[in-house]
């Protein structure tokens, strides 16, 4: 698995532990995030507290791009989850 950003066909973006597969991507830790001026601000997509794993399968139907993040934001976001 590797980080990447994932642009939703609806504009949201998330940035999670990515594994392609056929027809659907597994995203582990996901969570959104927000850029306001030079302020960033990470918050879990998914209800982690209710949730058994905090994993979840989407259509790829569903994706409209990846992207890979700069070396500091995958750091960031690696320190965040563990």
């Amino acid at each position: 698995m590797e980080i990447q950003i994932v642009r939703f066909k609806d504009g949201l973006d998330v940035i999670s532990y990515v594994e392609a597969q056929t027809e659907e991507v597994e995203l582990t830790d996901p969570m959104m995030f927000e850029i306001s001026n030079k302020n960033l601000l990470l918050q879990h997509w998914l209800p982690v507290a209710v949730m058994k794993q905090n994993s979840v399968k989407v259509p790829r139907t569903e994706i409209l791009c990846f992207m890979e993040p700069n070396q500091d934001f995958a750091e960031y976001y690696g320190s965040a989850v563990s």
